[in-house]
């Protein structure tokens, strides 16, 4: 199997986690966090695609737990086709739905009592890719 690097985005509704991982060695790991409706922001993700040349991204779906689409799950989307036109990648959603209470868990486990919210988000990225590694 051919290793290819993937991104995966933590989508919220002022900023966005960012994970990297590599579908070889099934492996991830927190990379940043960018803000929203900022003018780095589109700036930022081109350095990064730039530096690691991800070939797939994951966007994390936050579906509502009946299992519908709300509205940030529809920002999430719009986000997730923002970033196919730009980089013309293959885009995945992936189920997301408690990817923050995991990343509050994991990192108070590594005994981080209190987390910044960037380590919250690209932490919670990181889960949502290694969901994604485990079970495509």
């Amino acid at each position: 199997m051919r290793e290819q690097t993937v991104f995966a985005f933590d989508y919220g509704s002022k900023r966005c986690g960012i994970a990297i991982g590599h579908t070889l060695t099934q492996t991830a790991r927190p990379l940043a966090q960018i803000n929203h409706n900022t003018t780095t922001q589109w700036q930022t993700l081109d350095a990064l695609t730039t530096e690691w040349q991800p070939e797939i991204l994951i966007v994390g779906l936050p579906l509502n737990m009946n299992d519908s689409v709300g509205n940030i799950g529809t920002k999430a989307k719009q986000f997730g086709l923002q970033l196919q036109q730009r980089y013309q990648l293959p885009i995945q959603f992936v189920d997301e739905r408690l990817s923050t209470r995991a990343a509050r868990e994991r990192l108070q486990q590594q005994g981080i009592k209190n987390p910044h919210k960037a380590e919250i988000n690209s932490t919670a990225a990181q889960i949502i890719l290694e969901d994604w590694l485990r079970w495509r």
